[in-house]
């Protein structure tokens, strides 16, 4: 790769020595010329930046791009001192400056004795903040990811030096070292000597690579520091981007080293969320750099110290990482059992991959009680769905082991056992009892969870992430008990206990858990409140009650191509807790029926009933189910089916749902009557809210009143409801009435009095519509109304167009009728429009300020 000078030679010659001829070659260096473009365009006085940690190649860059331009150089280190005598003696053309070695005044010394010079800082922190004070801005930068190899230039490198690589092989050597040009370089030094690709000279090659790294921090070349601090970056494997912070912040420079590995790449990205690491290849390296270049004493002091410095943070997954290692295991029980009430944050696989090894007699209660959180709680961070047979048994045999070490140590226990003990042996039952119900609750026990959790709530824990954890569970099964403004005081007394107590993970999840069942009431308040919050935590992938979250937002605000993508690449889980899951079959429904998927919507029902056959469920379960069963059967035509499905439904205490079901189905068998008799009584207690059911019950009124022929009650119906959605930003209970309801509630708000968000909120769902709607549903117009629609779209009027197609007026009309029918409209300015954005018409949509307004 070819290096400049070192500091002790450059310091002996002295500064007129450190003259660069440009007329000398970088021999034994790869040319890669589009790194060079950025410098070759500075001109006199002009200032460059080359950016990267060390073993990036930027001195290599350098030393190219003087070769390249036949300049002079002086390269300046932290001895250098500019004379009159030196300034007036030597004219450099370039000044490069070390700015990991220098300070700012000497940089800007050397500006000021040379300004026709172009000067080009070097380092590793970015561009120095002393020189942006002074005033000296970059006009040329070579950064970061842009000094990594490309595919290309491994083969070309590897060519030079007598080894033919594949697409494939170069490939796997990039992806091993992310292109980092002091590894790929040792990596093929390894090929050249083995004359032929070899994957073991990926270990050898890294292995060199940072013997390199560690024989220059060793000389003074870096900070030994901040070389600990990448051996414990690389035997901790991947680390939360917040964790690497806490450990860089060690001393001074290490932010700044650690900063400029990431911005080229040298740390990438983990499997886990916001978490990043060295590259396999490095990383193996490093691990083994951690072993050879610090005594066990030292490793065992960086690891507690970056354990203790994680845990005051709350980062105990990393915490748990740093100290891998069976030479480090005392250290890490001692977290485990220090930390046991907050590990809910460390993902399930990594607790059940700590205890793999584990002899059963190093496990305290609380351990115990920790394994079998990992494999049924759902509070635990990254838990896997759906949880085995096997693993629920295991479960309840790790509970009767902490069960029956909690007996032993009471039994064995001194009178003056300490307060903490016993507060700590009551906060392990607490948990016990919890996780028995979470079981109790999986298996349709639903009474016996609840008592279980009815007797721990009379007893809250003292830890707040405990009590945290217990409200949760105990709102979801009064949730699955049909109770849910109870389940929503639970909640947010969960919220207020991991806040206090420091889970903001916790606090999340209660705070999701409660917009959650929100789904289920309607205090449209409340829910935007939590669709307006933001959260210190990142959303668990693939957890249940993430996934429900995702699908009911996007119903909320109708947003259609989330709905089309959540509906593609995920399909319906049944796990504990169920009544989540069936609240994600609900709102998967909807999103089909609003997508006019009837058919693929049953058949989801029917996938979701399979797979409950092994989940008893309570009555306000089942009632999901019905009340989805029965609209899907009123979409697909069968009205008289959906009434038989509620008519034999069992009774409940909260008769909202299902009467705005039985009503949408009276609707379409046409008894109109009975909807108008039947549903403002049912909706009279929650019609102070003015919620989601408030709209959609004035929407069927206002249907039903069409029906009979009453249309100032029907559009009095529909300013109500389009005043109330407007308000409260709710939009999805108008698909529920179809597309046919819907067009007709538009045509007839469009010439209503409406103030100004009402006139907003109308055109919204004249956008949903046309884009459920009339994009969506196929249309076959004939060659002759095309024709006419293009002329019409031209501005022309229909007597013209008559006259140009050699036909009467009243033609062009009937025409036009059947041509506004096809695309679902009633006049010239809305065909014109739909028809553009279906690409009907040759030429763009017209522009939002030409279409047509409410």
């Amino acid at each position: 790769m070819g290096a400049r000078p070192s500091g002790a030679r450059r310091r002996r010659w002295g500064l007129c020595a450190l003259m660069y001829d440009g007329t000398i070659k970088s021999d034994g260096t790869l040319a890669r010329p589009r790194l060079l473009e950025p410098l070759l365009s500075l001109d006199p006085g002009g200032v460059g930046l080359v950016y990267g940690p060390r073993g990036s190649g930027r001195t290599t860059v350098i030393r190219q791009w003087l070769d390249k331009s036949g300049l002079h150089a002086v390269w300046v280190d932290s001895t250098t001192q500019v004379s009159r005598s030196t300034r007036d003696s030597i004219a450099p053309d370039v000044i490069v400056v070390d700015y990991d070695d220098v300070a700012v005044d000497v940089a800007v010394e050397s500006r000021r004795a040379w300004p026709r010079a172009r000067l080009v800082v070097m380092t590793g922190i970015g561009w120095p903040a002393g020189l942006r004070v002074a005033g000296v801005r970059p006009d040329a930068v070579v950064a970061g990811r842009t000094l990594r190899f490309t595919r290309a230039e491994v083969q070309e490198w590897a060519a030079q030096h007598g080894v033919e690589l594949s697409d494939r092989e170069a490939t796997g050597i990039l992806d091993a070292t992310a292109g980092y040009p002091a590894f790929i370089d040792t990596v093929i030094q390894v090929l050249a000597e083995r004359g032929r690709y070899d994957p073991s000279a990926l270990a050898e090659g890294c292995d060199r690579a940072a013997s390199d790294m560690s024989a220059a921090a060793s000389a003074g070349g870096a900070h030994w520091s901040m070389w600990e601090t990448l051996l414990l970056t690389g035997h901790a494997g991947e680390l939360a981007t917040s964790a690497l912070d806490v450990m860089s912040g060690r001393d001074s420079y290490s932010p700044y080293s650690v900063r400029a590995m990431q911005d080229a790449e040298l740390l990438i990205v983990g499997a886990r969320p916001d978490t990043v690491g060295f590259p396999p290849a490095i990383r193996a390296a490093m691990r083994r750099r951690f072993s050879a270049d610090l005594t066990s004493d030292r490793q065992m002091e960086l690891v507690r110290a970056a354990m203790g410095a994680m845990r005051d943070r709350g980062l105990l997954a990393d915490a748990i990482a740093v100290a891998d290692g069976d030479r480090f295991r005392t250290a890490l029980f001692e977290l485990l059992g220090e930390e046991w009430l907050r590990l809910d944050d460390v993902p399930a696989g990594m607790i059940r991959d700590l205890f793999a090894q584990v002899r059963d007699e190093e496990v305290s209660a609380e351990l115990w009680i920790v394994r079998a959180r990992a494999l049924i709680d759902t509070a635990q961070r990254d838990r896997a769905t759906p949880v085995a047979p096997r693993d629920r048994q295991l479960a309840q045999r790790f509970l009767d082991r902490a069960e029956s070490r909690l007996d032993k140590t009471a039994d064995s226990a001194s009178p003056q056992l300490s307060v903490s003990s016993e507060s700590r042996a009551d906060e392990s039952r607490t948990m016990i009892a919890v996780l028995r119900a979470v079981e109790d609750r999986s298996a349709g026990r639903h009474e016996e969870a609840e008592a279980r959790l009815r007797h721990c709530l009379a007893n809250p824990p003292a830890s707040d992430p405990a009590n945290a954890l217990l409200h949760i569970h105990a709102g979801l099964s009064v949730a699955a008990a049909d109770r849910p403004e109870e389940a929503l005081a639970m909640f947010a007394e969960a919220v207020a206990a991991a806040t206090v107590g420091g889970a903001p993970r916790l606090a999340a999840l209660a705070a999701d858990c409660e917009e959650l069942i929100q789904w289920t009431v309607d205090d449209p308040g409340l829910w935007w409140r939590h669709i307006g919050a933001t959260r210190n935590v990142l959303p668990e992938r693939g957890s249940a009650i993430s996934r429900t979250l995702q699908f009911v937002r996007a119903l909320h605000s109708l947003d259609v191509d989330a709905l089309r993508q959540l509906l593609s690449e995920s399909s319906l889980v049944i796990d504990d807790p169920v009544a989540v899951a069936l609240i994600e079959m609900e709102a998967r429904v909807i999103a089909h029926q609003a997508l006019q998927r009837p058919k693929v919507a049953l058949q989801e029902i029917d996938l979701a009933e399979i797979a409950l056959r092994g989940h008893p469920l309570s009555v306000a379960e089942q009632y999901l189910i019905i009340l989805a069963r029965a609209e899907l059967l009123l979409d697909e035509g069968d009205p008289h089916g959906a009434l038989a499905l509620l008519d034999a439904a069992p009774p409940r205490e909260d008769p909202i749902n299902d009467a705005l079901s039985r009503a949408r189905v009276l609707l379409g068998l046409g008894r109109f009557e009975d909807v108008i008799a039947q549903l403002p009584a049912t909706l009279e207690p929650v019609a102070g809210e003015r919620g989601r059911f408030a709209v959609l019950a004035h929407l069927i009124l206002a249907l039903a009143h069409a029906g009979l022929g009453d249309q100032e009650t029907s559009d009095r119906c529909i300013e109500v409801a389009i005043v109330t959605g407007a308000r409260n930003r709710i939009v999805w209970p108008y698909v529920r009435v179809g597309s046919e309801g819907l067009r007709y509630v538009l045509d007839r708000a469009a010439g209503l009095t409406l103030d100004a968000a009402s006139i907003a909120h109308l055109a919204h769902l004249e956008t949903v519509w046309e884009t459920l709607y009339a994009l969506d549903a196929p249309v076959d117009l004939s060659d002759r109304e095309l024709v006419v629609l293009e002329r019409l779209a031209n501005g022309e009027s229909v007597r013209r167009v008559a006259v140009e197609l050699h036909v009467s007026p009243n033609t062009v009309k009937t025409q036009l009728r059947t041509l506004y029918r096809k695309l679902g409209v009633s006049n010239r300015a809305d065909a014109i429009r739909t028809a553009r954005l279906r690409g009907l018409l040759v030429g763009k949509p017209q522009e939002e300020s030409d279409l047509p307004t409410v």
